[in-house]
């Protein structure tokens, strides 16, 4: 078996990465918060200092991208030395690097070695990291090379929704559910808008944003506009995404009148459900939920 002959670069992010990035979500495992979109507007926001380790199997006439990972430097408590943090900016939810699984073997223990070999930081925070699949496979046997034993802190489970799985068709959940959509569709005309074109997500995030200022985000001081930085960076954020079509606000809507709105990041056949707001005075119709679980399939009615 033929052995890749593999090289890392140590850069900040770059956004030229294009077709490779591409090329390479389509068979990784992915993960949005390393798109390069996110980590240039991440560094250029002056939000996160990132650097990003770029795995590259060298063929016959171009270099092949088979792994990414963005570390973020940062000091998790003050006075504490800085650290190598892998969810790459606040507001990331997944730190797994994302690597071609035919090569984790070779790229995980390189990622390695580059960091020993380079000027960074040697303690490694490893957040919200994917224990399934071979990446994390491939760390657990590299580190168990060098002698070192990961302390893990906490497990958890992550909920996700496949075609196959993850949607409860009945139930008193469903029930509920199917009730607060009949009680909704009483008061108007109810619409499900995600329109994933570059002009019209960003209207829609705003539209986002100001729903969650005015929630209980807002009165604890949580909400995304009530921290100009975060503003800031997160508007550059969904705005690149979108460029690229990584990121929508699906709306759902009475009457034409937004009254909840999910944030959407994409990533290969993945989509995630990174944040979401609705009006409180629609509470009772709980249209979070809704919007999020799908009411999409209770009435043949709305648009799939």
């Amino acid at each position: 078996m033929r052995v890749p002959m593999l090289t890392v670069t140590i850069d900040s992010p770059i956004s030229d990465l294009g077709p490779l990035w591409d090329d390479l979500v389509t068979h990784a495992a992915p993960n949005v918060f390393m798109n390069p979109a996110a980590l240039v507007a991440a560094v250029e926001t002056g939000f996160a200092d990132i650097r990003v380790l770029l795995a590259w199997e060298q063929e016959e006439r171009a270099r092949k991208l088979v792994g990414i990972w963005a570390l973020q430097l940062r000091r998790l408590a003050p006075l504490w030395p800085v650290v190598l943090d892998a969810l790459p900016f606040d507001y990331a939810f997944v730190s797994s690097p994302v690597v071609d699984p035919a090569y984790a073997d070779v790229v995980v223990p390189a990622f390695f070695s580059a960091i020993e070999k380079s000027t960074l930081p040697k303690v490694l925070n490893l957040p919200s990291f994917d224990a399934e699949g071979p990446v994390f496979e491939a760390m657990l046997t590299s580190l168990g090379k060098r002698g070192i034993e990961p302390l893990v802190l906490s497990k958890l489970s992550r909920p996700y929704v496949t075609r196959e799985s993850g949607v409860k068709r009945s139930g008193s959940t469903r029930k509920k559910l199917r009730q607060d959509f009949k009680r909704l569709s009483a008061l108007g005309t109810v619409e499900v808008v995600n329109d994933r074109t570059p002009a019209g997500v960003q209207p829609a995030f705003e539209t986002f944003l100001s729903l969650e200022k005015a929630s209980w985000k807002g009165e604890r001081g949580t909400a995304l506009l009530s921290n100009p930085a975060d503003a800031a960076f997160v508007r550059r954020l969904i705005q690149d995404l979108a460029g690229q079509h990584a990121a929508s606000v699906a709306q759902l809507c009475v009457n034409g009148a937004v009254i909840a709105a999910q944030v959407l990041m994409y990533c290969g056949d993945t989509a995630y459900t990174w944040k979401t707001a609705y009006d409180a005075a629609y509470g009772k119709y709980s249209p979070g939920a809704l919007l999020v679980c799908g009411f999409r399939s209770m009435s043949p009615s709305i648009p799939r």
